[in-house]
């Protein structure tokens, strides 16, 4: 059985829900920032209800500045500046 959702997909979540946050940016400006088709698309990747796309990563790693690693990878710690 497929796995719905594995465990890098919701760190990738709680992440870019994080950055936003710290960001102090709404959902909105941020996938207006990131360059996502829709609000909606961004609210489903910090929903779980969908995975990002290879190009949806690198474009939020790109705006928020941190490594894809940062993105995906639990162990990694988030430090904002």
């Amino acid at each position: 059985m497929k796995e719905k959702n594995p465990e890098y997909y919701l760190v990738f979540r709680r992440n870019i829900r994080l950055l936003r946050n710290e960001k102090g940016l709404s959902a909105i400006e941020a996938s207006k920032e990131v360059g996502l088709r829709s609000i909606k698309r961004y609210a489903d990747l910090e929903e779980g209800r969908m995975p990002p796309s290879v190009s949806e990563v690198i474009r939020i790693s790109d705006f928020y500045k941190v490594k894809i690693d940062t993105l995906i990878n639990q162990t990694a710690i988030i430090t904002f500046i």
